[in-house]
């Protein structure tokens, strides 16, 4: 009966031990996976922050072309207006 006492102890202590390090690896996953993603996100933000910055830019060249051949098309408006007096 000792024997079997003693067997039972042992094997609850390689339980415990098995469970702990199931545990420590689980931990470490979960920290990797949150890491992997904190990563990705940042990732993502930039790119957004970049796409941002670069319609900004698209739409300001586009306003400033736009102004400019208005500004084309009233002078020479203005011109034909000239000629016809």
């Amino acid at each position: 009966e000792k024997k079997l006492l003693d067997q039972k102890a042992e094997h609850e202590r390689e339980l415990q031990s098995v469970k702990f390090e199931n545990d420590k690896k689980l931990h470490e996953q979960e920290r990797v996976a949150k890491r992997s993603l904190d990563e990705r996100i940042r990732a993502y933000e930039f790119q957004l922050k970049h796409q941002e910055s670069v319609n900004k830019e698209q739409k300001r060249l586009l306003t400033e072309h736009y102004e400019e051949e208005l500004d084309k098309l009233n002078r020479n408006h203005a011109l034909i207006s000239q000629k016809k007096s």
